[in-house]
């Protein structure tokens, strides 16, 4: 597991064998270039392979910053993967109906959460749900 992951899962009090983290180093390219600058972070729905998995956008610069170890960055990213777990804790069926917008608000309060713990700068707690 790369560093980077490694300790954002610290600072989230996590292990790599509670929150399964993938890096994908290229955007896919079914992503618009608007998705690609924006997404940070994902789970997947209905791929019995993939399930449970949390997938980091690698190509993202706040990833390759925190690959650096910049404290900032490594802070964003345990925010996103704080967000990222919220998804993974509902049911597959909830993440592709019209309840999506009242997860995704209950995801984006446990990335601040997240960010609110871990002292974040006022810049990063801005940025979410960009």
């Amino acid at each position: 597991m790369p560093t980077a992951v490694m300790l954002a899962l610290q600072l989230l009090g996590l292990s790599p064998s509670d929150l399964p983290v993938v890096i994908v180093d290229k955007p896919p390219p079914d992503l618009s270039w608007a998705q690609q600058q924006s997404v940070k972070g994902c789970v997947t729905n209905g791929d019995p392979a993939t399930e449970g998995l949390i997938f980091i956008a690698g190509w993202q610069r706040a990833y390759r910053d925190a690959a650096k170890g910049k404290r900032d960055a490594v802070i964003s990213l345990a925010g996103v993967l704080a967000h990222e777990r919220c998804h993974l804790a509902q049911p597959a069926t909830w993440r592709i109906t019209k309840s999506q917008r009242i997860i995704e608000g209950e995801c984006y309060d446990a990335q601040q959460s997240a960010l609110d713990t871990l002292g974040a700068p006022l810049y990063l707690k801005l940025q979410v749900r960009e």
